[in-house]
């Protein structure tokens, strides 16, 4: 659906880019990247009546993904649609609060997870729990005891490197 031309890779490290020749990028109010385009699948078929249906989509397909666009017109996802937890009547997004732990920290392995009122951090580097707890204390306006910053040895992840956020459900303290 999208690309990063390679001349604009250092300027917009992070960036997913923009629509591919013959597709469209568009947001919604909410924030949530639609992508328009012949290349959009007609769906899953699970019987032969399904087949006959064609195009249900309109060559539409919601991403799911929650994304910015900058002014030169260059997409970066910033979260996902159903990653999110309400801390005490905020809602807060899981991806984001990732990036940013990543970003101030210099860290690559962070997951973040939990139910509402109660956040869990998870990282690899133990010595920076307390630094990161009272920055994202700060940052996302809630009291510390709603954040759990837990150290695990490694972060769960599939055979193609998406973290498995399921797993991440055995260490939660509740």
């Amino acid at each position: 659906m999208g690309y990063l031309p390679a001349e604009k890779s250092l300027e917009k490290i992070g960036c997913m880019g923009i629509a591919i020749p013959g597709g469209r990028f568009e947001l919604t109010g909410d924030g949530e990247l639609i992508y328009y385009g012949d290349n959009v699948s007609l769906g899953y078929a699970e019987s032969g009546t399904d087949l006959i249906l064609g195009d249900e989509r309109n060559k539409r397909l919601e991403t799911g993904d929650l994304a910015k666009i900058d002014a030169d017109g260059y997409y970066t996802i910033v979260g996902r649609k159903k990653r999110f937890l309400k801390m005490f009547g905020k809602r807060v997004n899981l991806q984001e609060v990732e990036h940013i732990v990543r970003q101030k920290f210099n860290l690559s392995e962070v997951a973040a997870a939990g139910v509402d009122d109660k956040m869990f951090v998870f990282v690899t580097a133990e010595n920076l729990r307390d630094e990161i707890l009272n920055y994202l204390s700060q940052k996302i306006n809630v009291h510390p005891t709603a954040l759990k910053i837990k150290f695990i040895a490694e972060i769960p992840k599939n055979a193609s490197g998406k973290i498995i956020y399921s797993e991440l459900e055995n260490f939660y303290e509740l």
